[in-house]
Parts: structure tokens; sequence; C-alpha cells
């Protein structure tokens, strides 16, 4: 069995939880921390009790030593720091969202396809044995046609922070969208007609709160996302013969429900998920270098082009806002 060494750019909260979930899986080991803050690095390794990871400022040091690149830097970083990984051939997982544009998108995925390596973007969710159940029953039309798709996710934040620093890329869009959306690209398609966008905006233009409402040739979907604001975060897909409820948290699936219009036949799923999820993305990372040419992989590719392309759509387009 091989073994996947593991580099990790950045050293945030995410990075100190990744360390964490690698640890559950026997064929990755964390061996290098890049950082153009060299203090930080070593600060990093102190904090998690692994002193052993070899910490750099340089970018050839760091790829000598690694087979995979994790990104957990700032946003607009991810491009750069993606492509100096896959130009060194290394594989890359980085964190959501990937990048910020559907330029960037295609940018990256076709250099990852011409040097032959796998590029992820980083959504737990994605890769939980709760998604794919829910996969499953959709595919098994057990709620009969798909008619519309709800999710959402709000956490409420404050201070000076990089979340709600536009000079960061914050807001509740850049920072929570990808997760609301990934239910919707996948079971909803790509092929949107349009999107309409009400937010909730700070004194600094950050988007504290917005609900997005996405047209479809014969169905609608919604998503809320909040940095500012508190929702219930739960996921409902409605359909012709009944719907699915997924309660909140319902990006860590733990339990799915059936729900017909006659009560008695509901039924409930219960599902496992271990830890923060973080450890179902690196498997899949895995699976996706020894099986290259799995289909899940090209669809994994699409959506995150599409993901880039809202994000992008965002920002240039109108939108009804209220401070």
């Amino acid at each position: 069995m091989k073994r996947y060494k593991i580099g990790i750019i950045g050293c945030g909260r995410i990075a100190k939880r990744f360390v964490q979930e690698c640890k559950l899986i026997k064929q990755v080991m964390i061996v290098a921390i890049y950082n153009t803050n060299i203090a930080s690095a070593y600060n990093f390794c102190e904090f998690i009790g692994e002193e052993q990871i070899i910490c750099t400022d340089s970018f050839e040091e760091f790829f000598d030593l690694i087979d995979i690149t994790y990104i957990a830097s700032p946003h607009r970083t991810h491009f750069d720091y993606i492509k100096k990984s896959l130009q060194s051939q290394k594989h890359v997982l980085c964190e959501k969202p990937l990048v910020l544009n559907n330029e960037e998108a295609r940018q990256v995925f076709d250099l990852a396809d011409r040097e032959k390596k796998v590029l992820l973007e980083a959504i737990k969710t994605a890769y939980a044995p709760g998604y794919y159940i829910i996969k499953r029953l959709l595919q098994d039309k057990v709620i009969g046609e798909i008619v519309d798709c709800e999710a959402s996710f709000t956490k409420l934040v404050c201070g000076d922070i990089r979340e709600l620093n536009p000079k960061c890329d914050g807001g509740s869009m850049n920072e929570l969208a990808t997760y609301t959306l990934l239910p919707i690209i996948d079971f909803c398609g790509t092929d949107y007609k349009n999107i309409y966008y009400y937010s909730k905006m700070s004194e600094q233009n950050v988007d504290l709160f917005t609900r997005g409402i996405m047209i479809y040739e014969s169905m609608l979907a919604t998503f809320k996302v909040g940095l500012g604001v508190k929702t219930e975060g739960a996921m409902v897909i409605s359909g012709t013969e009944g719907y699915l409820y997924v309660k909140a948290p319902w990006w860590k699936p733990t339990e799915i429900e059936i729900k017909r219009e006659n009560q008695c036949n509901n039924e409930i799923i219960k599902c496992e998920f271990k830890g923060d999820g973080l450890c179902y993305e690196v498997q899949k990372m895995l699976s996706f270098i020894e099986n290259p040419l799995d289909k899940e992989y090209f669809d994994a590719t699409k959506r995150s082009i599409v993901l880039a392309q809202i994000l992008e759509n965002y920002r240039k387009n109108d939108k009804i806002t209220f401070l």
C-alpha cells in the first residue's frame, strides 16, 4: 500500500483540523508545512503537537518532500498555489472556494489535465456517506421528479476577522455558498436559466446574508448563506411524490427523512459521519489518484467550474441589497 506524503500551504483553523483528520487515514502522512512567514509555520506545528513536520518558506524544498499539496490559504492565493503545485507535478486538494472566477477554474483544470494530476476542491459533504445515500434515493426517484431544492448554511461571526474583510474576499457567498450550491448543481443540474440574488450588506460592503433563487426549465432551487444572520441549516428536496428532509447541519448528514403524503409511509435513514468530515475528501482524493478515469472525478471538475462561475456572477451582476 502506497503511503502518500502531504504538504500543507496555510496555517489557519481548517488546516489544524485537517492534520487531525488525516490521522484517521493510514495511506497518508503530513510531512511539510509551507508558509511565507516561517515563524507562523513553526507555531502551527507546535500548536498541533506535530513538531516533526518540516516547516519551510522554500517552494523547492516543500515540493521535494511531498506527493500531494493541500491548500488552506486565503481565497485569492489559491490560483497561484494550485498552478505552482501542478507545475511541480503534485496532486492538489484545495479548500473551497477553489478559485473565484470561471477563467481561473478552466485554466487550473486544463493544467491538471495536461500534467496528468488530480485537482480536487475540498468539499467534504460531497464525499460523506450520507450524501451518497441522498444521491441514490434521488436516482431511484423515491420522491418522484425533483421540483425544488432548498439548502441553507449560516453562522454568526463578528469582529475584525478574515470572513468579514472585503480585502480578503470575505462575505457569506465566498465563504459558504460552495456548500449550499453543491446539492443544487448535483441534483438540479448546471443548465439553470437565471439566478436572482438578495443580500444584506455590511457597511464595508460585504454580504452578511444572501438568498439566491435559481430558475431551471422545470424546477427551482433556493440557497441561503449568512455570516451575520442565523437560520435553520436544513436541506429540503421536494418532489412529485414526497420530499427529502436532511436536518441541520445538513452538510454533515447523519439523518435523512423520506416524507410522503401518508405519514405512515415516512422513513428515517441514519448515516455515519466521522469527525469533521475532512477524512472523506482525503479518501476520495486518493481514490481519484489511483483511478484517474473515474466518472465522479470528471463530474467534480465540472461542478467546480460552475461554482466558480456562480461566484463570479454574483460579484458582477445586479442584486437587490439592503443594509
